[in-house]
């Protein structure tokens, strides 16, 4: 009797866990209708983590750094060698119009000099944003010759110290990163009713901070008994900015997330590369550059982010949709901890994760070696029957071998869908440690 009175509780409790069972999927349902509207692009935006000291940086009550000479403490304050307000006729009346003008403009210094001009003006609230034509390449001096990046001939050919090799050069790029700033501001300046006017304040204080860089370099290049234009140069920044000359994302992209970001990469080796020399001086001065670089890198994200919001697209996904239709190689080693101070997390450049985010799916396990043929043999046991094909490597899932072997200057790829056991030749398939195949 207790065995039945039992089966009626659980029969009389079905009815109740049913309502109990599509009251849950209704809710499920409505829950799910809420996030339709939830795309990528938002939850990228809430993902990311914006570099702690932006505020304070693009902050209006922070006057332009006078520290535009380096002594022997470091950084020291110095007055613009001259005043260009009244130098031209009729001088420039809004930030573009200024930004045309330094960009015409071909000498170094005085380049350097009109742009911390520029962005004071900016500052005091005395310049509007305008309207300038932006120009298909800066003025430049007669000197440094520009080659191909493969002909910069190296410290040694020419006969110099290391240390004005690698000054000369970071000088280089920073003057070009002033005409690259100042190129932002005049050539969107007529998108200036889509764009915020920090924008263009933000790529003007960009300007400010290289033309200040430069002057550092230029004055060590000075103590060190050369000077900027002493050393052949390339072209290769430019080039890449007039690939961005169609749309503000991919500026943002290629410029500030690209190059800039190169600089954190290279920052700390080119310090302890200069440390070794015992050039204590150089390197200080660099590693400065190195740090302030970041928040360059910070802005370009900040907008990137900003602008895919407009566009409502993933910025991860355009990101690397950019990288691939502009040809822009992404090259390591990289400084992914500076990288993701800036805010730019490591999925979006780093190939690598990105491999490894295919893999993590299927919980491989993998070993590697390498053989005396400089092939490196890959196993990996997922138990399902997913092909992954790795750069190069032996892949393993079930009875079928993908053998990848690493010709120079070719790459070889042998499909194999029979086991190894019964190839015909299986000296020449190197062993995986893994299994023992």
């Amino acid at each position: 009797m207790d065995k039945k009175m039992e089966d009626d509780d659980v029969a009389n409790a079905h009815p109740f866990l049913r309502y109990i069972e599509k009251q849950w999927h209704e809710s499920w349902e409505i829950l799910m209708r809420g996030f339709k509207g939830f795309s990528s692009c938002s939850w990228a935006m809430q993902q990311h983590q914006e570099w702690a000291g932006l505020r304070s940086w693009r902050s209006p009550a922070a006057p332009p750094n006078e520290r535009r000479r380096w002594g022997d403490a470091g950084p020291e304050m110095v007055a613009t060698p001259l005043d260009h307000a009244g130098s031209f006729s009729p001088p420039p009346r809004s930030l573009a119009e200024w930004g045309a003008l330094i960009l015409a403009t071909p000498r170094p210094l005085s380049k350097a000099h009109l742009t911390h001009h520029a962005y004071k003006l900016w500052c005091s609230g005395a310049l509007p944003i305008g309207v300038a034509a932006a120009m298909d390449s800066p003025a430049r001096p007669e000197k440094p010759q520009l080659v191909h990046p493969r002909r910069v001939p190296t410290a040694k050919v020419l006969g110099i110290s290391p240390s004005v090799h690698m000054i000369h050069n970071l000088a280089h790029i920073e003057l070009n990163a002033v005409d690259l700033a100042w190129d932002t501001v005049v050539r969107f300046s007529a998108s200036g009713g889509e764009l915020d006017s920090q924008f263009f304040a933000d790529f003007a204080h960009v300007a400010d901070d290289e033309s200040r860089h430069f002057c550092w370099c230029e004055q060590q290049l000075n103590e060190l008994g050369s000077s900027y234009g002493d050393v052949p140069a390339h072209n290769l920044l430019w080039k890449d900015c007039q690939k961005t000359s169609a749309s503000v994302d991919a500026r943002l992209a290629v410029i500030p997330m690209v190059q800039e970001a190169r600089g954190l990469d290279a920052g700390p080796r080119l310090v302890e590369r200069l440390k070794q020399l015992g050039d204590d001086r150089s390197a200080n001065i660099v590693e400065q550059i190195s740090q302030e670089e970041l928040a360059h890198v910070a802005v370009g994200v900040s907008w990137f982010l900003d602008v895919c919001r407009r566009l409502e697209c993933d910025p991860a996904a355009r990101f690397k949709e950019l990288m691939t239709s502009l040809n822009v190689e992404l090259r390591g080693p990289f400084n992914h901890k500076a990288r993701e101070a800036a805010g730019l997390p490591q999925s979006w450049y780093d190939t690598a994760m990105d491999t490894k985010l295919e893999q993590k799916p299927l919980s491989p396990q993998v070993r590697s070696r390498q053989t005396r043929s400089k092939s490196f043999v890959l196993c990996f046991y997922t138990g399902r029957d997913h092909l992954f094909l790795p750069s190069r490597g032996l892949l393993e899932i079930g009875n079928c071998c993908v053998f990848r072997e690493r010709q120079s200057p070719l790459e070889k790829l042998v499909l194999r869908s029979d086991p190894i056991q019964s190839s015909p030749e299986p000296s020449k398939i190197p062993r995986c440690r893994c299994c023992r195949r």
